[in-house]
């Protein structure tokens, strides 16, 4: 069972050593991590333009990441290992 964290990268590195293919959304994941809790407890990272366009890219490379998608799939069909953590 994966923490309750809104750190991205720890969370990409766990499923890394499961398959290593995640290794290769690493930086998106960082970089996004720092939008996962701005609105809702404010701190200083400034958002500009330029950070939502590379926010929303990024966004965009992990949702279409393949292993990601095979994961979900996985899940949507109920597969107990993946559920588990096998």
């Amino acid at each position: 069972m994966p923490p309750q964290t809104h750190a991205l990268v720890k969370l990409c590195a766990m499923c890394a050593e499961k398959d290593v293919r995640f290794s290769n959304i690493t930086d998106e994941c960082g970089y996004l991590t720092q939008f996962g809790t701005q609105f809702r407890y404010p701190h200083e990272v400034p958002i500009s333009e330029n950070n939502v366009a590379k926010a929303i890219a990024d966004a965009e490379t992990v949702s279409r990441f393949g292993p990601l998608l095979e994961l979900r799939a996985k899940l949507v069909k109920g597969d107990t290992k993946v559920a588990k953590g096998k």
